[in-house]
């Protein structure tokens, strides 16, 4: 989720190996653990992940820079999560859905697991050719509302060839026309009388077009009832699009320097498999070269960005809207859990949203190429995945207590009010870190020259930010009650997720005293999620930065508490190893970010 959008680490997807990097960067200070960053490259050499330390690749000499593989590249790793990430889209659905039923909690997957089922199973059909155009239906709306809608435009942050590319905010105004016409499709009279409302028809000349079947209804709630058709379509044209941006990736390649596209760092490596995975290039925009305002509109179109905030991000809050309609038409009435889950969501991509500008400083715009990574996790993974709770309260309504929904209601605000503050304070302090406004905030500079906070929001946590946002996604999975484990996918995907690495200390050579006696949280902090290696031996980590030496000679020990850690993350506990005397934590992550975002 961007810093101040759930984008970046909605986007990022949990996988078994690494450091997507999917969740905002360390505070104040845009990196990626693991990675070459522009900032970060000529400060430290190339390490690897805390398994092993990594060799450059192959011909990583001939492009410049130091090739370093994640999610166990450069083969194995990528074609395991483009097959398996879809699959687990599935699995989920599967599991939990309202034509087959839904699973209990975690003991009763476990004892259907030793037995071999039996597993509820996914609704029929998994195609259709409505379904399938439907998505690119979608992607082209909200295109052509951002091109229509007036919006500012704005500058992001210098590349590394010193380009500060522009860009076109519409995010608000896209979700505002969005969700009035949901209200027309999913609530009117006419739509709410069942599958017998009105319905478009595909043209002939298009695949599966020109019969009875392949007409559209003109219905919201059909969403919710073809949610497995059009994640087919989410993961195709995902996939298409990936494919289509990777080869125009190449244009340019034997004409001049100025002809050739910005590439990604991590994209730009010998596996063709890999940089497909990653994204080669680094930010694919539209054509340039058509005349007049149209031209400058298309060319300052940018890929990236608009899929990391407008289909997936709007698209999870029309399907929450979608699951609202279906239960209106089929009960009469909208649950209150549905009703408490919808506008939760709706809030939180409307935050994103409105803070679209902070994007622009994010990793993902930054530094990570645009490859099947986020593409797919902008347009399948965060509108189907984190739908989820929505989905499950439309199906399966829980009944909820007044004393239940002021808790939910406590939780959320109060999340809401730690990821909005320390978000606002790291977008304040990298817009403009000589600010009067941020004069009585401490900061720690690292071996590389930049800045980190260590106080404020900052000093509560090295990443409170993500606390705040845990707390959010805990709040919309509550209120689906104790019925089921699989609308809490997010809660506990987003916990993992938070596990990430995102040391600064190894990543910029900070020494964890100096950051202590800074004023910043230390190592193993309560509400401190993000280092990977905690040593309980004498003998110092070769993945841990150096430390100084003491008054004799002898290197000072940082004792982790590990109490807190674990207190703090039960579920986490499970993934600490023992192994020749050190306990390392290594939770790999795939988003977005994710997107998700997530982001």
């Amino acid at each position: 989720m961007p810093a101040a959008t759930p984008t970046r680490r909605s986007t990022r997807l949990a996988t078994p190996s690494k450091a997507r990097g999917g969740r905002s960067p360390s505070p104040a200070a845009p990196g990626k653990s693991g990675r070459a960053t522009p900032a970060s490259a000529a400060a430290r050499p190339t390490t690897g992940p805390a398994t092993a330390p990594k060799k450059p690749a192959a011909g990583a000499s001939a492009r410049g820079h130091h090739v370093e593989y994640e999610f166990l590249g450069p083969r194995l790793g990528p074609a395991a999560l483009i097959l398996g990430l879809p699959a687990v889209c599935y699995a989920l659905i599967g599991a939990c859905n309202g034509v087959h039923g839904c699973v209990g909690g975690v003991g009763d997957v476990l004892s259907r697991a030793r037995a071999g089922g039996p597993w509820p199973g996914l609704p029929r059909p998994l195609f259709t050719w409505p379904a399938f155009w439907a998505v690119p239906a979608w992607f082209a709306f909200q295109a052509g509302l951002h091109f229509l809608l007036p919006g500012p435009v704005v500058h992001g942050a210098p590349l590394r060839d010193g380009r500060r590319l522009a860009y076109k905010l519409t995010g608000l105004a896209n979700l505002g026309v969005t969700l009035l016409l949901a209200a027309v499709l999913g609530f009117s009279p006419s739509t709410l009388a069942g599958p017998a409302a009105s319905r478009l028809r595909l043209p002939a000349w298009v695949p599966g077009g020109g019969g009875a079947a392949a007409a559209l209804p003109l219905r919201l709630a059909w969403a919710h009832d073809n949610v497995v058709p059009l994640l087919t379509s989410a993961c195709a044209w995902s996939t298409l699009l990936s494919l289509a941006l990777y080869a125009a990736s190449f244009r340019g390649r034997s004409g001049p320097a100025a002809s050739k596209p910005l590439l990604a760092l991590g994209g730009d490596t010998p596996s063709h498999l890999y940089n497909f995975f990653m994204g080669r290039e680094l930010n694919p925009r539209g054509t340039a070269g058509l005349p007049g305002r149209l031209g400058a509109a298309v060319a300052r179109f940018d890929w990236k960005e608009f899929c990391e905030l407008y289909p997936g991000l709007i698209g999870w809050v029309v399907l929450d809207v979608a699951a609202c309609a279906s239960a209106l038409s089929t009960s009469r009435t909208i649950p209150p859990a549905l009703a408490m889950v919808t506008a939760f969501h709706t809030l939180y991509v409307a935050d994103a949203l409105a803070h679209e500008r902070a994007i622009l400083t994010t990793m993902d715009i930054t530094t990570d190429g645009f490859g099947f990574m986020l593409a797919f996790g902008d347009l399948a993974w965060v509108p189907f995945i984190y739908s989820l709770p929505a989905r499950y309260a439309a199906d399966f309504p829980a009944p909820l207590s007044h004393a239940a929904s002021v808790a939910i209601y406590a939780l959320f605000f109060t999340g809401y009010a730690i990821f909005r503050g320390s978000n606002s304070q790291k977008d304040a302090f990298r817009s403009d870190p000589a600010s009067p406004a941020l004069a009585h905030l401490r900061t720690l500079t690292t071996a590389s020259g930049r800045r980190l906070l260590v106080s404020g929001w900052w000093g509560v946590a090295r990443h409170v930010n993500y606390l705040g946002d845990w707390l959010l996604g805990l709040a919309w999975c509550l209120p689906c009650g104790a019925g089921s484990c699989v609308p809490y996918f997010y809660a506990v995907y987003f916990g993992v997720l938070l596990g990430e690495e995102k040391g600064e200390e190894k990543r910029e050579r900070v020494d964890p005293v100096t950051r202590v006696k800074k004023g910043g949280p230390e190592r193993g902090a309560p509400m401190s999620i993000t280092h990977t290696s905690l040593s309980l031996s004498n003998r110092p980590s070769s993945h841990s930065p150096p430390r100084p030496a003491g008054r004799r000679g002898v290197r000072p020990q940082v004792r982790p508490r590990l109490g807190p850690v674990l207190r703090a993350r039960p579920l986490a506990a499970g993934a600490l190893r023992v192994l020749r005397g050190r306990v390392k934590r290594e939770v790999c992550v795939c988003e977005s970010r994710v997107w998700g975002g997530v982001r």
